[in-house]
């Protein structure tokens, strides 16, 4: 009940300083459709917000703060009691009598319905049963797995119940389609008929690395995000004890130096560059939260707006030179 307890605790600034990178990844996202042409709707998106954060969500409830204290001397230590706590035995001592059965019974099931939900909705009518089921039974897998590494146990039980959340929500989306058809239509893509070019290849590639980097450098620096989140809380580790925060301060400039300058051959567009450049400053003020923090959030605007002028003067004489050619070749034509 505490381990559940502090996990709930985690939800909030989990949700918060992850809000830049979910961002940052849908609106790459949005543009790879643009060049593989396919037709996204504001409630797709709104959708896709809701299929992450239930990630999340499941992420947060399940492991909580274990996964930033990975160490391998701790898992030599205590991986065997892990493993000697294994239960494979389905429904083996799943009723339990009090309220901490009660808890894991629904706890399990609910946690996973939002989950189901989302994973039918964005899945083809006729396997959205297999997809979300595999999908529930797949990542609760995952998380049974890397709770044996966190000195907790795996349990076949807890991918039941979880498995059948998974379902409820494909069954709870089933009958909301029959209630709202006309609200659930909305949530369809179209895909036109589209030949991608080389370019337009390089740019989905291009746009897909970006994504990679954006949740690499997410992954690097959550711990310290948190952290720095959850400042005044006594349930969580004092920040006295932590590294000083090196690999913030050399990914984070690079990745705003990088997005900045990729963002103007993407979108070449100030307004979603200014909005992507305040999300990354939002992620250095969570990241870099002491008593230096608004000197380091001037410098990365300083990077990143270098960054957008560097992108800016690359566009520029890259279309001075396209020009060039043209009036070359049309000088040529004319003279023929």
């Amino acid at each position: 009940m505490l381990f559940i307890k502090h996990n709930l605790l985690l939800v909030v600034p989990f949700i918060f300083v992850l809000i830049p990178f979910v961002l940052i990844h849908r609106i790459l996202e949005i543009k790879k459709y643009h060049y593989l042409g396919i037709k996204t709707t504001r409630y797709r998106e709104v959708g896709a917000v809701a299929l992450i954060y239930s990630l999340i969500f499941i992420g947060t409830l399940t492991l909580g703060s274990s996964i930033f204290f990975f160490d391998l001397q701790f898992i030599v230590q205590h991986i065997h009691d892990s493993i000697k706590n294994i239960n494979i035995i389905p429904f083996k001592g799943m009723i339990e009598f009090g309220i901490h059965g009660v808890v894991n019974i629904f706890g399990n099931i609910f946690m996973f319905i939002p989950f189901g939900f989302f994973v039918a909705l964005f899945s083809k009518k006729d396997k959205r049963i297999k997809h979300t089921v595999i999908a529930g039974a797949g990542l609760s897998l995952v998380i049974e797995i890397i709770q044996i590494f966190v000195m907790r146990y795996m349990d076949i039980n807890d991918i039941i119940l979880n498995t059948l959340g998974a379902f409820l929500g494909f069954e709870l989306l089933n009958l909301s389609e029959k209630r709202f058809s006309n609200f659930f239509n909305k949530f369809s893509t179209n895909k036109t008929v589209k030949k991608l070019t080389l370019k337009d290849k390089i740019k989905v590639y291009a746009v897909t690395i970006l994504q990679i980097v954006v949740w690499i450098i997410m992954s690097v620096n959550l711990k310290q995000m948190v952290m720095s989140f959850y400042l005044k809380s006594t349930d969580m580790p004092n920040l006295n004890n932590i590294d000083p925060f090196k690999l913030t301060l050399l990914t984070l400039p690079l990745l705003v130096f990088i997005i900045s300058i990729v963002m103007q051959f993407i979108f070449r567009k100030r307004l979603i560059i200014l909005l992507i450049n305040f999300a990354l400053w939002m992620i250095a003020a969570f990241t870099l939260f002491n008593s230096n923090f608004l000197i380091y959030c001037f410098i990365y605007t300083f990077i990143s707006l270098l960054g957008t002028l560097i992108g800016d003067l690359i566009i520029k004489s890259k279309n001075k030179l396209i020009n060039k050619r043209r009036k070359s070749i049309t000088h040529s034509t004319l003279f023929k």
